[in-house]
């Protein structure tokens, strides 16, 4: 199978002549794409069926703590607002949804999925 250029046993750090990476593994395509659903704020998020649920788990600073259902079905805690002062730190009010998401972009503010070109 294949001529060895460099002498090193196959998938084991050679010289990569077929542009796969060694051993198997995948590249490092960074996060997945967001698929909706999330708020990457950072600490995890709580999840929840009702509001009752979010009692005490959104950042001290908010006005109030609901329960968000995303779009796959699944609750999670947020901060409730109406303008962007509702909302804690490095967050803003989504317009339409009244709730706080990541400054800079709202609910889909996720890192695109790579190209392939």
């Amino acid at each position: 199978g294949g001529v060895d250029l460099d002498g090193a046993p196959p998938d084991e750090g050679g010289v990569d002549l077929d542009g796969a990476p060694p051993d198997g593994g995948t590249p490092d395509e960074g996060p997945p794409p967001d698929e909706g659903g999330d708020l990457d704020v950072g600490a995890p998020l709580t999840d929840c069926s009702s509001d009752s649920d979010c009692a005490g788990e959104c950042p001290a600073e908010s006005i109030a703590c609901v329960c968000f259902v995303g779009f796959d079905g699944s609750g999670f805690c947020v901060p409730e607002c109406s303008t962007d002062a509702d909302c804690p730190t490095d967050m803003e009010c989504v317009d339409g949804e009244g709730i706080c998401g990541p400054s800079g972009g709202g609910l889909d503010a996720g890192t695109p999925p790579p190209s392939d070109f």
